[in-house]
C-alpha cells in the first residue's frame, strides 16, 4: 500500500521460468525494503504457499501464508490452513498468527 492508501501489486522476476519459492520471497523482501527506505509504502504483504503447524496440532499442514508489515513496526505472519479435496474443492481451517521481526521497514 502506498503512502496515499492505494494498493500496488508487486511481482518478483528472477529471470527463471520456475524459480524456487524462497528466491521469489527474497526478491520481494528486498524490493519492499527499498520501497520502505524511500518512503514509498506504508504497508507491505507477501502471500505464499506454506507448511505450518496450527495451534494445538503436531503435524505440518498446507497453509496460505501472509507476511504482513506496517511502517509503524507492527509485523505478523497470518496463516490459513487448507485441505484440497479430491474434487479440487478447498476447505480452509481457522486463521492463526505468529509474531515475526519486521524485515521491510527499519524500526526507528
Amino acid at each position: 500500500m502506498d503512502t496515499g492508501g492505494a494498493i500496488q501489486w508487486v511481482a518478483a522476476d528472477s529471470g527463471e521460468e520456475f524459480p524456487a519459492s524462497q528466491v521469489s520471497i527474497d526478491i520481494l523482501t528486498n524490493t519492499f525494503k527499498e520501497m520502505a527506505a524511500s518512503g514509498d509504502v506504508r504497508a507491505a504483504t507477501i502471500c505464499y504457499d506454506a507448511l505450518a503447524v496450527p495451534p494445538g496440532k503436531t503435524v505440518k499442514v498446507d497453509a496460505i501464508g501472509f507476511a504482513l508489515e506496517h511502517r509503524s513496526g507492527e509485523s505478523v505472519t497470518a496463516l490459513i490452513p487448507y485441505i484440497r479435496g479430491e474434487n479440487k474443492d478447498v476447505d480452509c481451517g481457522d486463521l492463526f498468527t505468529v509474531e515475526r521481526s519486521p524485515p521491510f521497514f527499519e524500526i526507528r
